[in-house]
Order: structure tokens, then sequence, then C-alpha cells
């Protein structure tokens, strides 16, 4: 039975809703019970901030990644009672994202708005005072590798890379075969790899 501690957190006997694994906290949002607000906001705290990560290397642009991680999780609120669990929840909301960041791309594109500054995501990632130069110097060339990388080859190294996604979720989140999610993988690695060392050469 379901009761508060003494900060007031509901818990599930001995498991308290931070510690409740995926599966137990999305089963509470689907029946709307009466932890089923907590059990959302657990999950939000989980996952939030990767997705907002991802979505600022894709986007570049602050805005957008916060407008876009704040629709996933709407949406994934709304859809959840549908969700019927054939992939992982962390897979399930990464589809969504990429689903918005696809959508975000295409307006982009439609506005002939697409942003070109690379210094806005930097300084988010590089806003505390202990980094060191070099530090500095290496995020900066990343951000221009990822740059100048296409949309579809930023999306396999931010979801391999900072999303830590398997290539097995991977293909689950872009919806396609395993085999055709190792080569675009490989194939974006390879040209990262090839443009990182391009900047390099020329900050030498």
């Amino acid at each position: 039975m379901d009761s508060k501690d003494q900060e007031g957190v509901l818990t599930h006997g001995t498991n308290r809703i931070e510690n409740r694994s995926d599966q137990e906290l999305v089963s509470s949002v689907q029946v709307r019970d009466e932890t089923h607000l907590k059990a959302f906001e657990a999950l939000m705290t989980r996952y939030e901030p990767g997705i907002y990560r991802t979505a600022l290397r894709m986007m570049n642009n602050a805005s957008d990644a916060e407008d876009i991680t704040q629709e996933v999780f709407l949406k994934a609120y709304r859809a959840l009672p549908g969700f019927r669990g054939s992939a992982s929840f962390k897979t399930w909301v990464y589809r969504i994202l990429h689903n918005e960041c696809m959508d975000c791309f295409a307006t982009r594109k439609k506005t002939s708005q697409i942003d070109e500054s690379v210094a806005e995501s930097k300084i988010v990632f590089n806003s505390t005072s202990d980094h060191s130069e070099s530090d500095l110097i290496l995020s900066d060339h990343i951000q221009k590798t990822l740059h100048n990388l296409t949309d579809q080859e930023r999306e396999m190294i931010t979801l391999r890379f900072v999303s830590d996604l398997s290539l097995k979720d991977m293909a689950q989140t872009l919806n396609i075969s395993l085999s055709a999610t190792k080569m675009r993988f490989y194939r974006a690695l390879e040209r990262f790899e090839r443009e990182y060392r391009n900047i390099e050469e020329e900050h030498t």
C-alpha cells in the first residue's frame, strides 16, 4: 500500500518512486494511479538531461533544444497509455526525440532559417569555470566537426556517443534494420574522424 515518508514523498512499500524501474514507473503512468504524476516526474528526472543534450547537439541551438525537450515529454506523457513495451522506454522516448528533431529540421529548411552559428552550443557546454584551455579547444573542434556533418550523420554520432544508445537501440529508435544502422553509423564515424582531423590541421 502506498504511503508517504517523512519528506512527503510517495513510496510503494519500501520502493521509493525514484528507485523504481522504468517499467514500474511506466505502468504507474499508464494506469493513472495516485502516484502517476510523481512517476512521470521520476522518468523526466532520469531522461530529461540526456534528451536535452542530444537535442542541443542535433539542433545546435539552445532555444530549439529546450522546446524540443518539452515537446518530447509532453508527447510521451500523452502517448504512454498506448505504450506496449515492445522496446524499452529509453528507446521509445528517443524515437520521439528523433521525430521532433526531424520536424524541426524540416521547418528550418522550409523557412530558410538554418542557424549557421556554432558559438551558442559551445557556450552552453563550456559555461563552467573549471575547464582548461585544452578542454575548450577540444570542445570547439568537436562542435565545428558536428556542424560540418549532414543531419543524418550528426544524428548517428549524437545517438551513439551523447545519448549512449547501443547500435541495437539506435536501430529501434530510427526504425531501420540493425545492418542499415551499422552502415550509417560507421560511415558517419568515418566522416566525423576525417572532418575532425581537417579542423585540427587548420589550427596547428
